[in-house]
């Protein structure tokens, strides 16, 4: 489904860890490309309790939104998306 050929391996590489305050965030952008053949970033919300910390996703002409405020102290939730996109 990714168009990757069928002997492809994908595999998760840390990159940064980001913790965000009360009203912090990023300005809409394309992650650059942090390893030879990147195809995906892969952004995990570590289990807490919070107001906030909605992901907007734009791919082509589409527009996704993933809110995590819902979560409950004991989830993790995880999200990736093309590196192309802008988020």
């Amino acid at each position: 489904a990714l168009g990757l050929p069928t002997n492809v391996t994908l595999g998760a590489h840390l990159h940064n860890m980001l913790i965000y305050g009360p009203g912090q965030f990023f300005k809409p952008h394309q992650d650059s490309e942090k390893m030879e053949g990147m195809v995906a970033s892969l952004v995990i919300i570590l289990p807490s309790a919070h107001i906030g910390g909605e992901l907007r996703i734009q791919h082509r002409k589409s527009e996704y939104n993933f809110e995590s405020e819902q979560l409950y102290e004991t989830s993790l939730k995880c999200i990736a998306f093309y590196a192309d996109c802008i988020h």
